[in-house]
């Protein structure tokens, strides 16, 4: 997995051209040697670091599915549970799938994470499930807010002792998309402010592209709504961000782009 991490690292410093390269050198080399305890760490982070930068997600699914049997078969729990929660991070933002198949799976996952006593990746997996329920209307406090089943009080959730930095800010995201999707935007405000602190740390690519394309949709409809300079000023930078990674070859997600600017 030596390279799939130099591709993931190189991918964080924006030397995508490395992590591409990279990358597939160590996907490829677990063609050669037989190690499915280790390809399982190799998958989760070629597919979730480097392949998702050039090709379409829906292409990474698959990877994601293997690294879980990899896994889960070889003892590997916590790769093989990194790589469930993986697989409904991309079905979820992709819209793959029926959702009431996308909610079992969701309540599937959950139970394992609670069977292996992965505290790590719980929350997490709880934050997804409760946003498929707000997005498929069954949450009965409404769409709205990122609370309900899994998560009855969202301020409590994201100060709880023993929540990873990165599932915060996972969580905080998701909170955001659904107060813009909703017309929340003092909420969405919020957020979004939330997640410009210290986004890229820990982030996977996959959520270094989709963070401050949201954040940017939500500081074009708080412009539009007020007209406050400052805001229109924060969009340009948002979209500045996803404009220098195509400029750095990225072109694949030219697109998301495209539709900021639109905006």
């Amino acid at each position: 997995p030596s390279f799939a991490v130099a591709g993931t690292v190189c991918a964080l410093m924006g030397k995508f051209e490395d992590a591409k390269r990279l990358g597939y050198i160590g996907r490829k080399l677990t063609e050669r040697f037989d190690n499915p305890y280790i390809d399982s760490m190799t998958y989760v982070l070629y597919y979730g670091s480097v392949h998702s930068l050039f090709y379409p997600y829906s292409e990474c699914i698959d990877g994601f599915k293997e690294a879980q049997i990899f896994g889960a078969h070889t003892g590997n729990i916590f790769m093989a549970c990194t790589a469930a929660v993986a697989t409904m991070s991309s079905l979820m933002f992709l819209g793959s799938g029926r959702w009431d198949s996308l909610l079992s799976r969701t309540v599937r996952v959950r139970d394992e994470l609670i069977m292996y006593n992965n505290d790590t990746l719980l929350p997490l997996i709880r934050a997804y499930r409760q946003y498929a329920l707000n997005l498929t209307g069954r949450n009965p406090n409404g769409p709205i807010k990122l609370e309900g089943e899994e998560i009855p009080d969202l301020a409590a959730f994201l100060m709880r002792g023993g929540l990873t930095p990165y599932a915060q800010r996972i969580t905080v995201f998701l909170s955001m998309t659904l107060a813009y999707l909703f017309g929340d935007l003092n909420q969405a405000r919020q957020d979004a402010l939330r997640n410009c602190k210290g986004w890229k740390k820990d982030i996977s690519m996959h959520y270094a592209l989709l963070m401050p394309f949201f954040r940017g949709l939500v500081w074009c409809r708080l412009f539009h709504r007020h007209g406050v300079s400052a805001y229109k000023r924060r969009a340009r930078g948002e979209l500045q961000i996803l404009q220098g990674f195509i400029e750095v070859g990225l072109a694949n997600r030219k697109m998301i782009a495209l539709i900021l600017e639109a905006e």
